[in-house]
């Protein structure tokens, strides 16, 4: 009969789960101590050193500066046309009116040009419904709304012109470079922008001034032949040569595109117009009172997000939505 010493592997280890006999360490042997983690200690090799405070901060002011450096780029934009109006306005320092005028709005088309494909160009065009929906928001609901909200300005104590000149800037078509530079950095149809936008100045040309003269009674005359030439040497002629450019040279634009940010570009443009505007605005030296410019500057504000809503509620609905589906997708 086999007897099971103490140290013998019996039922009781097997029901404990421990080890067999045979396998447990001798006493007289030394077991190996494993050595413990090395407790991470500050400044150690394995551990990033925490940047100094100092640092932190310029690296969180440039982190701020590059994420928000369009709208910065305007506030800095308007505070030295302040500052030196000499500098960009028409008729100054550099002939904004030829550098600025021309040639900002000339590069911002070139590089569309550049980046659309024609078919979408020659498919956003044949989107009849869409570009009548458009122009019927900017052409005459805007306009119409204006007026409305200018009576009611017309009855407070803000300066006549001010409110004068709500009307007639809500009376106008949209600029064209600033819809075509911001529907493409918002992810929108570029192409479709850029035809309503032309469209929208062209028809603008004629009715702007009846609906002036319907609300403020009175009357101006366009140079209608310098406002086509103007177009056609900033915006259509651009826009061919890009597409000349786009189709003999695809090799050249993808290399450019891969070193040149065209919608940064785009940005740069529109500063440079905005600027140019204040400068002139600045040169003229017009004068008003904070009772006046302080609450027109927080009702242009605050329009925005109304008319936002206005316009997605209107695109989105259903019977408008179903007479957009008449017009072909655009081509990319």
């Amino acid at each position: 009969m086999t007897v099971e010493g103490p140290f013998s592997e019996g039922p009781q280890d097997r029901i404990l789960g421990r080890e067999p006999t045979s396998q447990q360490p001798n006493n007289n042997e030394q077991t190996p101590v494993k050595e413990a983690p090395p407790t991470p200690s500050t400044g150690s090799a394995d551990t990033p050193e925490k940047p100094h405070p100092v640092k932190r901060f310029f690296l969180a002011a440039w982190d701020l500066i590059c994420e928000h450096w369009f709208i910065l780029a305007l506030g800095f934009a308007i505070g030295f046309a302040k500052a030196v109006p000499d500098f960009g306005r028409n008729g100054g320092w550099i002939a904004a009116q030829w550098t600025i005028k021309y040639g900002a709005v000339i590069i911002i088309f070139f590089l569309s040009g550049c980046s659309l494909k024609t078919k979408a160009l020659l498919t956003a065009a044949t989107r009849l419904h869409l570009h009548l929906f458009i122009q019927c928001i900017c052409l005459v609901l805007t306009p119409a709304i204006g007026y409305g909200i200018s009576r009611g300005l017309a009855r407070t104590s803000m300066n006549e012109d001010l409110v004068n000149g709500l009307v007639v800037a809500m009376t106008m078509p949209t600029t064209i470079s600033t819809n075509v530079v911001f529907t493409k950095q918002s992810g929108g149809n570029e192409a479709a922008a850029l035809i309503n936008a032309v469209v929208g100045n062209i028809i603008g040309i004629f009715v702007s001034p009846g609906w002036l003269y319907l609300y403020l009674k009175r009357s101006g005359q366009a140079s209608y032949s310098d406002v086509i030439v103007q177009m056609a040497i900033t915006i259509i002629a651009p826009l061919v040569v890009g597409q000349l450019v786009q189709y003999f040279g695809p090799d050249l634009v993808k290399k450019a595109q891969e070193y040149i940010n065209f919608g940064k570009v785009g940005n740069v443009m529109i500063v440079l117009l905005v600027w140019n505007t204040f400068c002139n605005t600045f040169h003229k030296d017009i004068h008003l009172g904070a009772g006046s410019w302080v609450p027109m500057l927080f009702l242009e504000i605050g329009m925005f997000l109304p008319f936002t809503v206005m316009c997605l509620l209107l695109a989105t609905f259903v019977p408008f939505k179903k007479l957009f589906s008449m017009d072909k997708p655009v081509l990319t």
